[in-house]
């Protein structure tokens, strides 16, 4: 059963990355969109260690369940590296394949490709979304290391005391 709500924690993201996606056509959404894009990917960015917290909170293995936590993530970024890495823009497929991989890590998009200006003005979609998913897995992993630690090595007060 906590494997299952692991899963579903972890297809979230295609939803935070089709929201604005749906909504880009109306302009006061558009707009209210973009004003507040931080606030966006800082809600995604905590939501993302939280979800890696809770894996590393699972009582499994860590390799079991760094690999159930990131089961979605390791699909969507084979469905993008075989979409746009592997295939020409003559065999892609149109619709859903094509689609899914490009929205699984939108959380993430602006923070990312701002922090690539910083090294280079040369960003191409394709080194832009393969660094997204690498960012997304380096928040996955922070939050699963803070989620394994023991509750007093967290500094917090109630696993300090002793009964």
């Amino acid at each position: 059963m906590r494997n299952a709500k692991i899963l579903l924690l972890t297809m979230i993201p295609f939803l935070w990355g089709f929201i604005p996606t749906v909504f880009v056509e109306s302009a006061w959404v558009n707009t209210l969109y973009f004003r507040y894009v931080h606030v966006w990917e800082i809600a995604f960015i905590l939501f993302w260690g939280w979800v890696g917290s809770y894996c590393g909170r699972a009582g499994q293995k860590a390799y079991k369940s760094i690999l159930i936590g990131n089961a979605t993530w390791l699909l969507s970024l084979g469905l993008y590296v075989w979409q746009f890495q592997l295939l020409d823009g003559t065999q892609r497929s149109v619709g859903i394949l094509s689609l899914l991989p490009q929205l699984f890590p939108f959380g993430v998009l602006s923070t990312v490709f701002k922090m690539m200006t910083l090294f280079t003005r040369n960003i191409t979609q394709n080194s832009g979304f393969i660094l997204c998913y690498l960012y997304m897995l380096g928040i996955f992993l922070i939050g699963f290391y803070f989620g394994r630690m023991p509750r007093a090595r967290q500094g917090s007060p109630a696993g300090t005391w002793q009964a």
